[in-house]
């Protein structure tokens, strides 16, 4: 994670040149670049994750109302609206007092549970996929900053930011979930064929 971040903090300088370009920063319409339908593939994932927890704990208003923003993640167009709309809601806290009784409760929250492993699975591929392309534009950029280069490494870099900051916060979330299922004797094996099953299922639009 140490490298993840100093490499996102390397191209913050550059950024300053990324004034112009074809792709640019968070709210430009990036609808038809894979690397955004890939990563609001992602976002689509944890939205899901939340709403199986929301399942699991009995609130289906919060579930239906999370449904909702996932919808709106989908029809997203830019970086800046597919962040907003996952910043709208948060993955419900599992209270370590209550424990999962209902079979049905606990086939929820394994789904949860699957949804952020094989989401972040997925985010950490793409994460070093984008700071790659980030570093091998770095010297382009610098060499001629008004260019193409710049536009797409501004916006690169806003979504290297992104996802380092998803990549960490679900990783939190990951370890309290991973906790909260021992004490309720969930297999995590059920989990993690969940988790391998969302990993490869593709981010893209036909």
């Amino acid at each position: 994670m140490k490298k993840i971040y100093q490499a996102i903090l390397m191209t913050v300088s550059i950024m300053a040149l990324a004034s112009c370009g074809t792709l640019g920063g968070g709210d430009t319409d990036v609808s038809n670049n894979a690397d955004f339908k890939f990563y609001k593939g992602i976002c689509a994932k944890y939205m899901q994750a939340r709403i199986h927890a929301a399942k699991c704990v009995g609130n289906n208003d919060d579930a239906n109302k999370m449904q909702a923003q996932l919808d709106q993640l989908n029809a997203s167009k830019n970086l800046k609206d597919t962040k907003a709309v996952l910043e709208s809601s948060k993955m419900p806290e599992m209270n370590k007092a209550v424990k999962l009784t209902s079979e049905a409760a606990k086939k929820e929250f394994v789904e949860s549970l699957g949804y952020l492993i094989g989401g972040v699975a997925q985010e950490k591929i793409l994460l070093d996929k984008v700071l790659q392309n980030v570093k091998s534009l770095q010297k382009e950029v610098a060499s001629n900053p008004f260019g193409s280069a710049a536009g797409e490494l501004e916006f690169l870099t806003s979504l290297a930011d992104a996802m380092g900051t998803d990549v960490k916060n679900v990783a939190v979330t990951i370890d309290a979930y991973t906790v909260y299922a021992t004490e309720n004797g969930i297999s995590m094996e059920d989990v993690k064929a969940v988790g391998d099953r969302v990993a490869k299922e593709s981010n893209l639009e036909d």
